[in-house]
């Protein structure tokens, strides 16, 4: 995700959709099995079309659990959904809302996670695509299924 974020790369294959969370400029779902139709993901449009910023789907997810704390009881994805868009942040959520959190809900360090992961030293990374070197990479070495990845590939280089 970090990767993405800093033009590095340009997305992410990965079923794990923190992806997005940790602020991913594109993911890819689905490019590691035939049972999956290929998915390319925007943030950017993500975010556009749910109205909220990346900060809220960052409380948003949260809201409805993570790997760094636990989640809120009683809210599911719609009413989560509801009060990012009523509230915009969870401290306010649960000031306004009356919502009791559960002694685990560690929010604000799994925040601090997700908006300033601890990443490693990256060495040089290309910055163009280079279409047959990774196509190779992922089709030989991780034996992905060839028409799938040259899919995948062919809609990343055109857009």
């Amino acid at each position: 995700a970090f990767l993405t974020y800093n033009k590095n790369l340009c997305a992410v294959a990965t079923e794990d959709i923190d992806t997005i969370v940790f602020g991913a400029k594109y993911m890819i779902r689905g490019l590691d099995t035939a049972a999956h139709r290929i998915q390319l993901i925007d943030t950017s449009r993500v975010l556009a079309e749910l109205s909220i910023t990346q900060d809220q789907l960052i409380d948003l997810a949260i809201m409805l659990g993570c790997d760094y704390t636990g989640k809120l009881p009683g809210i599911g994805p719609t009413r989560a959904y509801k009060l990012i868009l009523k509230h915009g942040n969870i401290e306010t959520i649960l000031k306004e809302e009356k919502i009791t959190a559960i002694a685990n809900f560690n929010y604000i360090g799994a925040r601090a996670i997700f908006k300033n992961p601890e990443v490693s030293a990256v060495d040089e990374i290309p910055r163009q695509l280079n279409i047959e070197t990774l196509s190779n990479f992922l089709i030989t070495v991780h034996g992905l299924d060839k028409s799938r990845v040259t899919k995948t590939l062919n809609m990343l280089a055109s857009g």
